[in-house]
């Protein structure tokens, strides 16, 4: 759950404050092992018109979390506060864009930790831009990794650089084709291992080095009623301790979204098809198959602040495994109603 607030003290200033609330509840099936997670976000953000070419953005966060957590035996009962300092600033000077942005972390646990990241774009014609960027993240491990089924206590923050290019190509009015690579290394990657491959009992632990890399390629067309747009993606996930792929992660993805509106009714199919993944088996890993989810969504703007939205999740009650012996979602009906009172009131 999620509260919004918004204000414009100033012309050019705008200040948004999200006070939000989530709950993870994760109840082992064969054993009395659970983790029960809350975490408590307070996000205070002000963005600042600098003229017509430069928006400067900073902020201050604050998250607790606390975590009741039963792993073999042992019960945890632990609370993590994080402060975070971010500031950003995008400039826009011809067909050139800039983008350059700054992160302080202070975690409760793992101390304080800086990120940045810097961007550029370079607008060809007013059809073509092309973009680079570079940066670095910090992510530290959470509840569940934790304390959670194979928590360990003792886990490291996985830090990682990452890197990326790319072209965005307009075709006509209504379509436009985006084209990316991108490779991301990751230092203390947080991976679960197999200690036991007759119960899949395990742990997780920092894999020392591991590298993503690979490519995305995405098509957009809107006209009048009618959005689409198909996403491709492609990767190597590889640990480079080992020279092994990365498990339970899939090389290839693909996505395709439909939507239509009629009046204040959209209705849209979603379909993702996921590639096959490794994961853990012995004497050598196994194969985990390819599978394919088709989700149905219909929303209905009764009036310009009240929303109710239907989304029918894996429609054709697809049976797949995202890790062994571990159950996924079947067939599901959700319903949600939005409220959003307009700008200004």
């Amino acid at each position: 759950s999620a509260l919004n607030l918004r204000a414009e003290p100033l012309a050019g200033w705008a200040s948004h404050l999200q006070l939000s609330r989530a709950v993870d509840r994760i109840d082992q099936n064969q054993s009395d092992d659970y983790a029960h997670t809350g975490r408590l976000t307070v996000d205070w953000q002000n963005d600042v018109q600098l003229g017509d070419a430069q928006l400067l953005t900073a902020g201050l966060m604050r998250s607790r979390e606390d975590v009741k957590a039963l792993s073999f035996g042992t019960f945890f009962d632990e609370s993590t506060d994080v402060d975070a300092l971010y500031a950003q600033d995008a400039i826009e000077y011809g067909a050139h864009r800039w983008l350059f942005a700054a992160r302080h972390t202070d975690h409760e646990t793992f101390g304080g930790n800086t990120t940045w990241d810097v961007e550029y774009g370079y607008r060809v014609s007013d059809a073509t831009r092309v973009t680079a960027a570079a940066g670095t993240a910090f992510r530290a491990p959470d509840g569940t990794d934790r304390f959670g089924f194979g928590g360990n206590p003792d886990l490291k923050p996985e830090k990682s650089r990452n890197y990326e290019a790319g072209l965005r190509q307009r075709l006509g009015t209504h379509q436009q084709v985006e084209l990316s690579a991108f490779r991301n290394e990751i230092d203390d990657l947080i991976e679960y291992v197999v200690t036991d491959f007759d119960t899949f009992d395990g742990q997780n632990f920092n894999v020392a080095k591991a590298r993503i890399e690979g490519v995305e390629a995405s098509w957009h067309y809107a006209d009048g009623p009618w959005q689409a747009s198909i996403e491709a993606l492609y990767q190597d996930p590889k640990n480079l301790a080992d020279d092994s792929q990365l498990l339970r992660r899939a090389k290839r993805n693909l996505t395709v979204i439909l939507a239509r509106t009629f009046g204040p009714v959209q209705l849209g199919v979603n379909v993702l098809a996921a590639g096959d993944r490794k994961d853990f088996g012995f004497p050598k890993p196994v194969t985990l198959d390819s599978y394919v989810l088709t989700d149905l969504t219909a929303r209905w703007q009764a009036t310009r602040s009240l929303a109710l939205v239907a989304r029918v999740e894996n429609l054709f009650d697809e049976r797949y495994e995202l890790a062994r012996t571990y159950n996924t979602p079947g067939r599901g009906v959700y319903f949600t109603l939005r409220y959003a009172p307009p700008r200004g009131q």
